[in-house]
């Protein structure tokens, strides 16, 4: 009887890990995967939908009033002294730096291939998803409800097509981010820095005042990744969203 309440959990375990596999949009919300519209009054909803109706009165709670954000002042980076001697020579750093690059280059090649595979299986379920026959293609990808309902089945073959759409154009993105990464960092190594921060390549920037420097880099920034982005709140403050910084409130009419 043991051996029996065993297997029969093995089994059990074997399905749950099977559906999990399966794109499952049933226990999502309907307003994401439909695409469906938000009705706030009850006049213009359907029947199906079971929405709370949102009435607007004059005796409403007052909001509490937001504090104001707290300013200091940026303190300026200092510089660095050049004259500072390593007392340990660069050849004693050298096997376990490349060490540490050998097993960095290995771990990157074994994600990046588990990557490829997995888009691979991606392009394969939408190639099977275009097909004539992809009504005996979707029960392996999508968890159903009835298959023998034909609705239900053309229904989640469009979700799980725009899914998959979805996952491809990230992958096509983050492929294109990759690869200007990796043609910035040969650049670098090959002594092209153009990155704005040429510190340790150029002794004659320390010649620049600060203000002058950050405001030649700032222009360099803006070339490359595009202007910053405000956003007006209209109560004074603005959210300022820069390249290479994280977004924050401002006061209006500031940077």
């Amino acid at each position: 009887m043991a051996e029996r309440k065993k297997r029969k959990l093995r089994l059990n375990h074997e399905l749950a890990s099977s559906n999990t596999r399966l794109l499952n949009f049933d226990n999502g919300n309907a307003l994401l995967s439909l695409n469906q519209p938000i009705y706030l009054d009850r006049q213009l909803k359907p029947n199906k939908t079971k929405l709370r109706r949102v009435q607007v009165t004059e005796a409403q709670p007052e909001l509490a009033q937001r504090e104001p954000p707290k300013f200091r002042d940026l303190d300026l980076p200092h510089r660095r002294h050049r004259n500072t001697v390593d007392p340990l020579a660069d050849e004693v750093y050298e096997p376990f730096h490349r060490r540490m690059k050998k097993d960095e280059r290995s771990v990157t090649l074994a994600d990046r291939s588990k990557l490829h595979f997995d888009v691979d299986n991606l392009r394969g379920q939408l190639t099977l998803l275009n097909q004539h026959d992809w009504i005996k293609h979707v029960p392996t990808m999508v968890s159903l409800n009835d298959r023998n309902d034909y609705e239900e089945l053309s229904r989640k073959r469009v979700l799980a097509r725009r899914e998959i759409l979805k996952n491809l154009e990230k992958f096509q993105d983050w492929e294109a981010r990759t690869t200007a990464h990796t043609l910035a960092v040969k650049n670098y190594l090959k002594g092209n820095i153009g990155l704005g921060d040429e510190d340790d390549s150029n002794g004659l920037i320390l010649d620049r005042s600060l203000d002058r420097l950050a405001k030649e880099r700032a222009a360099l920034r803006i070339a490359q990744h595009g202007t910053p982005v405000r956003i007006v709140l209209r109560n004074g403050f603005d959210l300022l969203a820069m390249p290479h910084r994280k977004p924050r409130i401002v006061l209006t009419g500031t940077s």
